[in-house]
């Protein structure tokens, strides 16, 4: 007598009857197997199957035959004529556009149009423990187009969801796709624990859409890669320009020249003679474009940094002009100095040194101040009249 075990847990069979039994391991049916299966069976069976149909109920069926002929069955009890289309309903692959949705409103950190959405499925009789199960396969698949070059083979789908999951996964970092994975992967566990599931998948919408709520690992490396793919960019937010109204000086702009003193007429005269010779001094640095070339080879971050900004040659200096207000601290740290220094000296054959150009307020307080100045202001302020002569 002889007795047949099958089983997709071989590991809970105990040793005693492993010993006794011999063991063969069923592999799963590849999918270009399956497919030629279902034609031949479409072809005894009176109807017809397309290729892509054939390849995506493979697919679907994951390896197993039985799942195949099943899915095949119920597609030729609708039409007798079977395309990848027809597959799609039948299997419920199609309109999953409400998960591309979610992905970009958690990608954009925009908690209120994903709390939304919820909202819209909830009332729409969705289960939140099958959204979020979606949702995980959804971030597999954006994991999987990431890091594989034909990632076709491993994700089951239609070809027009194959180009939209290829596009998405351009938007998002492989950190910020592994923080989500984790986040749904807890959430599942407490769906199944919870009393209200509507409220657990909310709050993990807001956890996926505010990283600085985690104090996990992966928060961390999601939020740290968001910062440095911003910072390679360049497009970091400028400060806002404070405008300070310098009333002392439209006070003695409105006095008449002849009203101020000779000697002070002689000092004004001569920082602006002083601040016109430092401007002819100061040449543009026409090499620029060739050094941001040259420093991209070995440099990129430090390149995105530099978008948009000039240069100027003062003797042996550069002086770097930029709107962007972190470049500064930039220049400061000594490797990304050495790096610009560097590539300079191989365009130009010359060692300069480095320089970042001050703003127009701080050029300002650098020239002379009238001695006047304190004088005629206190004068104004008590009301008592001060010739000045």
């Amino acid at each position: 007598m002889l007795f047949i075990l099958a089983t997709t847990e071989v590991h809970k069979l105990p040793a005693t009857i492993l010993s006794r039994c011999q063991k063969f391991d069923f592999k799963r049916i590849d999918p270009e197997s399956i497919a030629k299966h279902l034609e031949y069976v479409a072809n005894c069976e009176g109807f017809t199957i397309e290729d892509e149909a054939a390849i995506l109920i493979a697919r679907i069926a994951d390896g197993a035959l039985r799942d195949a002929l099943s899915l095949l069955d119920q597609c030729a009890s609708r039409n007798k004529h079977i395309d990848a289309k027809l597959v799609s309903n039948v299997a419920g692959i199609t309109e999953r556009t409400y998960l591309f949705e979610l992905a970009d409103a958690i990608n954009t950190k925009n908690t209120a149009s994903a709390l939304k959405m919820i909202d819209a499925l909830h009332n729409s009789s969705c289960d939140m423990e099958r959204l979020c199960t979606e949702l995980i396969n959804h971030f597999r698949n954006l994991m999987i187009a990431k890091t594989v070059k034909k990632f076709e083979e491993l994700i089951i789908c239609t070809e027009d969801e194959h180009q939209r999951i290829s596009a998405q996964s351009e938007t998002f970092t492989l950190e910020t796709i592994l923080y989500c994975l984790d986040v749904l992967e807890n959430t599942t566990g407490n769906l199944k624990r919870g009393m209200n599931k509507r409220v657990e998948t909310e709050m993990a919408m807001v956890r996926l859409c505010s990283p600085k709520l985690e104090e996990s690992n992966k928060a961390l490396l999601s939020r740290l890669s968001k910062l440095e793919a911003t910072i390679q960019s360049g497009n970091l937010p400028s400060e806002p320009k404070i405008v300070v109204e310098d009333k002392t000086r439209e006070t003695v702009a409105e006095m008449k020249a002849s009203d101020i003193k000779p000697e002070a007429k002689l000092q004004q005269s001569s920082a602006d003679r002083t601040e016109t010779h430092g401007e002819e001094k100061m040449i543009p640095f026409t090499a620029w474009s060739e050094v941001l070339m040259k420093l991209n080879d070995y440099n990129k971050p430090l390149v995105g940094m530099l978008t948009g900004s000039m240069a100027f040659q003062r003797g042996e200096m550069i002086v770097i002009s930029s709107n962007n207000p972190a470049l500064d601290a930039l220049i400061r740290q000594m490797s990304h100095r050495d790096s610009l220094s560097n590539a300079i000296f191989e365009v130009t054959g010359k060692k300069f040194r480095l320089s970042m150009m001050k703003n127009g307020a701080q050029q300002q307080t650098s020239v002379t101040k009238d001695p006047l100045d304190n004088l005629i202001k206190k004068a104004s302020q008590t009301d008592v009249q001060l010739n000045v002569e």
